[in-house]
């Protein structure tokens, strides 16, 4: 390379290292593509991003010299946006994405104003693997109308396990359900994915909605066993079997214990987990007048010895009234 050429670049660029880096790249390069590349740098006004495209190594490597420069064009268009820069020298996007499909990811991270989501969903390396281009996009549109669409967007269990259209219903879905942190748990818990179809993964985020997203029924919805042991109406059965009895420590037990999974029905484990017995003290909140304390000495007579000596910490069955029964 000429010594005006290098005088002429010394000028332009102020950093030495990217400078020292510009001249062992274009010292490489046919004498047609220095001209080229020399070129586009001047009609980039010399941006620091430009020439760091010009050097960067993956880019060298997986695209030529006309697409190089294709790319530094795209990034002026973006107003060197460092995401739009990001994109560029990406070894994710640069190994699944043809230099068409780099610069429409570019294109459409700017109408999105460079939102960040919508950059991390453009350069996910799980989304750009498993992913069309254009489902990519998809993807990024979502997570502009939506609120934590990016986490259901990118995470690789979805990815695997639900196609575009779906992973797009668990998003809206996601947004039904006030973005629960427990719903999304559901959304993309690996087990529920492999064991559940879409619908009925959308049916447990329904049922873990109206358990006002309890705890012990989330750990109902995503439990490996009760999936694999249980049809999807006999896990919901479960849940709002656990509602009923108050989240019940005890009856959460019953309803995810393996053996009794494995042995008997589903009734027979609904009966077992009605069966559990609390301290009496508890029962004794629950009764909302005299009338049902009334009913529940007579179950406890039953129960217990007529004679029994009973104090707050007593194990009984769990009271439940008549009226609230028939209803």
């Amino acid at each position: 390379m000429k010594i005006e050429l290098r005088k002429y670049l010394s000028d332009k660029i102020t950093n030495f290292n990217l400078l020292r880096q510009m001249l062992v790249t274009l010292d490489k390069m046919p004498f047609e593509n220095k001209k080229k590349l020399i070129k586009t740098l001047k009609e980039c006004d010399y941006n620091e991003y430009a020439y760091k495209v010009a050097v960067n190594f993956k880019v060298l490597e997986k695209r030529t010299v006309e697409e190089q420069i294709k790319l530094m064009g795209a990034l002026k268009e973006c107003d060197y946006n460092e995401y739009a820069y990001k994109i560029v020298v990406d070894s994710d996007v640069l190994e699944y994405r043809t230099i068409e499909d780099q610069i429409k990811l570019m294109e459409i991270l700017e109408q999105y104003d460079y939102n960040e989501n919508a950059y991390e969903i453009a350069v996910n390396s799980n989304v750009l693997r498993d992913r069309t281009i254009e489902d990519q996009i998809k993807l990024m549109e979502i997570s502009e109308q939506y609120d934590y669409a990016y986490l259901v967007a990118v995470d690789s269990n979805a990815l695997k396990y639900r196609t575009i259209e779906e992973q797009i219903k668990l998003i809206k879905t996601l947004k039904e359900c006030d973005y629960n942190e427990y719903a999304y748990g559901v959304a993309v818990n690996s087990n529920v994915l492999k064991y559940r179809t879409i619908e009925d993964q959308i049916k447990l985020m329904g049922a873990l909605k109206e358990c006002d997203y309890n705890e012990n029924a989330y750990l109902v919805a995503v439990n490996l066993n009760v999936l694999k042991y249980r049809i999807i109406e006999d896990q919901i059965k479960l849940i709002k079997a656990l509602k009923e009895y108050d989240y019940n420590e005890n009856a959460y037990l019953v309803a995810v214990n393996f053996d009794v999974l494995k042995n008997i029905t589903i009734e027979e484990q609904i009966k077992l987990m009605k069966e559990i017995k609390i301290c009496h003290g508890e029962n004794i909140e629950k009764i909302a007048n005299l009338a049902e304390f009334k009913m529940h000495l007579e179950k406890l007579k039953k129960e217990l010895a007529r004679d029994a000596d009973v104090n707050n910490y007593t194990k009984v069955l769990r009271f439940k009234s008549e009226t609230k029964e028939e209803k």
